[in-house]
């Protein structure tokens, strides 16, 4: 006679090797998600630096076909029919004009970038390139995609030219490549550079930022002074859209972007009887410091810089 309890051991055995066998691969399909993000990272960190680690496209494709899941989710995104490997975009700020003020970080994302992005229909004439490449000749190997910034009061145009080099931008991302975009000074402030990259990771698209030594951390290097002591507050102004209001706040005002308004911006300082200082071109050839509002000429380039001092936080 046949032993009964076999018939009802085996049952219990078959359903709980189902169970392990369906653990052990979501476990497997984890371990795989988890390999691919690395090699993903590593792609993206490495560059042309990872020649000898050759990541083609197809074998990325045949490492989610194969294994599928969310290895395949997080190595592609879907972009109509085709499935494509993301590439990254990173802001890179190169400082206000001296070569030596780059930073390590700004360096390596320069070495490891697939293509270079430079704001100007000639890359040549881009003062952030000339900067970068003083720093990093090797750059000029690098295939550079240019694109064209206005400097316009027409929203329709400046809108248009920012998602026009969005465009750019994602052609070379949807290949896969690392696209390094050169900004002067740091590209969180007043930088156009911002609104290019807000457009892109609103496609979906991976984005960095690479801090820049900020131009008027570098002017007050150069005038040998401290921007803010204490209790003291820093206001940064624009000053192209006026600074009555702002020269009357407390603590220490930095005047950017004065451009055009210059003349109108030296007179209200002169009235102001604040102590003022202005680095013109601030670590490039053309460099030149002025020590009082009366000595700021009217026709000042654009890349001037001012730190105004109330007469009570002079020191």
């Amino acid at each position: 006679m046949k032993n009964p309890q076999i018939f009802t051991i085996i049952p219990g055995i078959y359903k709980y090797t189902r169970f392990l066998s369906k653990m052990m691969r979501q476990f497997y399909n984890c371990i795989l998600y988890d390999i691919a993000r690395i090699l993903f990272e590593m792609r993206q960190g490495m560059g042309q630096q990872g020649a000898d680690i050759d990541f083609h496209r197809g074998i990325w494709y045949n490492f989610s076909t194969i294994y599928g899941g969310k290895a395949a989710a997080f190595c592609f995104r879907r972009r109509g029919k085709e499935n494509i490997m993301r590439g990254t975009l990173v802001g890179v700020g190169v400082g206000p004009g001296d070569p030596e003020l780059l930073t390590l970080k700004a360096m390596k994302r320069m070495e490891q970038c697939d293509v270079l992005v430079v704001p100007d229909a000639d890359k040549g004439e881009s003062t952030a390139y000339k900067i970068a490449l003083q720093a990093y000749p090797e750059l000029e190997k690098k295939p550079t995609v240019t694109v064209r910034m206005p400097m316009t009061h027409d929203m329709a145009q400046w809108r248009a030219s920012h998602r026009a080099a969005a465009d750019q931008i994602e052609q070379q991302l949807d290949q896969g490549k690392m696209v390094v975009f050169l900004t002067l000074g740091d590209p969180t402030v007043y930088a156009t550079y911002i609104y290019v990259h807000k457009m892109v990771e609103a496609d979906g698209y991976p984005t960095e930022i690479v801090s820049g030594i900020p131009s008027f951390c570098a002017a007050a290097a150069r005038l040998n002074i401290g921007l803010s002591e204490g209790s003291q507050m820093l206001h940064i102004v624009p000053s192209s859209h006026g600074i009555t209001q702002a020269l009357k706040l407390p603590g220490v005002k930095v005047l950017m972007k004065a451009g055009s308004k210059m003349p109108q911006v030296r007179k209200e300082l002169m009235e102001s009887g604040m102590e003022v200082s202005m680095v013109e071109n601030c670590g490039m050839p053309q460099e030149h410091v002025y020590r009082s509002a009366e000595e700021i000429p009217e026709n000042a380039g654009y890349f001037s810089l001012i730190i105004a001092k109330d007469p009570e936080n002079r020191k």
